[in-house]
């Protein structure tokens, strides 16, 4: 069996789409919150399971490589995206929410988006 490989281009197999919220101002000058708009689509990236620590608690662990992922991406100059936006994966089309922050891996190698499965 081949190894999977995990570094270079060959390692962003999947395709997602990065939503941010819509803010919506009414007549009385008030912000909310509206639907989710799609900011980039067809993104290159790679999905990572978070579950890799040999802990006892097997039900942990399968319940947390549900809900969790990390996904990596290429890195983009001026992509500033927040904790309040989502993303779509549309391999499989299930959304995530982004949990933490963004952070760069390496130097401008990549970026890393920590999810949270919702939908």
């Amino acid at each position: 069996m081949a190894k999977r490989q995990t570094t270079g281009p060959g390692i962003y197999d999947r395709r997602i789409a990065i939503l941010r919220p819509q803010t919506i101002v009414n007549d009385f000058n008030e912000e909310f919150t509206g639907e989710m708009k799609v900011v980039y689509t067809g993104v290159a990236a790679n999905r990572e399971d978070t579950s890799k620590t040999d802990a006892e608690d097997v039900v942990s662990n399968v319940m947390r490589s549900i809900l969790f992922y990390d996904y990596r991406i290429r890195f983009m100059v001026g992509l500033d995206i927040k904790t309040s936006w989502q993303i779509k994966d549309l391999f499989d089309g299930r959304i995530y929410k982004i949990i933490a922050p963004v952070s760069e891996v390496g130097r401008r190698e990549g970026l890393l988006i920590k999810t949270q499965y919702i939908e």
